[in-house]
C-alpha cells in the first residue's frame, strides 16, 4: 500500500520570494522615514527660531535694551543677546561652533537639531518699537533661511519691516 505523504510548509523558493519582497518594502520605507525625520527636524528648528525671534522682539519692546539673535551661515546654532550698546550687532568674537568671547550680554546659545544649519542670515536686532534692524542698524525686512543637510529642504523665516515674523517652506 502506497500512501501519499503530504508535506507541510514552504519551499525555499517561496521563502526567498517573500524575503525579497520584504527587503524592497523596507528599502523604500527606510528612505521615507529618513526624509520624514529630517523634514520634521527642519520644521522644529524653524519653529524654535521663530519663537526665539518673537521673544527677542517682545523683550526689546518691554525692556530697556534692544535684543537680538546672532546667526552664522553654515552653523547649527545661534545666540540670543541683549544689545546694551545699541550697535545692532554682537560685540565680541563668535567662533565656528557659536562659542562666544566678549563683553556683550549673551543670554543663551541655542543648538539646532542635528542635520539643520543656518543657510543664510546674520544678526537681527529688534528696536524698542519692535522693528527689525540688520547688522548696519538699518530698518528693513530680514530673511533667514534654514537648510536640512540630509534632504536639502529649506525653510525661510521672513521678518517684515514692521516686525511681523512668518515662515515658508521652499
Amino acid at each position: 500500500m502506497d500512501r501519499e505523504v503530504k508535506q507541510r510548509g514552504f519551499s525555499i523558493i517561496e521563502l526567498l520570494i517573500i524575503i525579497a519582497i520584504i527587503s524592497i518594502i523596507m528599502g523604500v520605507a527606510y528612505n521615507w522615514i529618513i526624509n520624514l525625520v529630517a523634514n520634521q527636524r527642519l520644521k522644529n528648528a524653524a519653529d524654535m527660531l521663530m519663537n526665539d525671534l518673537s521673544k527677542a522682539k517682545t523683550m526689546s519692546v518691554s525692556g530697556r535694551y534692544m535684543w537680538g539673535v546672532y546667526l552664522s551661515p553654515g552653523e547649527n546654532c545661534y545666540l540670543i543677546f541683549e544689545d546694551r550698546d545699541a550697535s545692532c550687532n554682537i560685540t565680541g568674537t563668535v567662533n565656528a561652533s557659536c562659542n562666544y568671547s566678549g563683553t556683550a550680554d549673551v543670554v543663551s546659545r541655542v543648538d539646532l537639531p542635528p542635520g539643520v544649519v543656518v543657510d543664510t542670515g546674520s544678526s537681527v536686532v529688534f528696536d524698542r518699537k519692535g522693528y527689525p534692524r540688520n547688522d548696519g542698524c538699518g530698518v528693513g525686512p530680514v530673511t533667514i533661511t534654514l537648510r536640512s543637510t540630509v534632504t536639502g529642504s529649506r525653510r525661510s523665516i521672513y521678518i517684515t519691516s514692521f516686525g511681523r515674523i512668518r515662515y515658508e517652506v521652499e
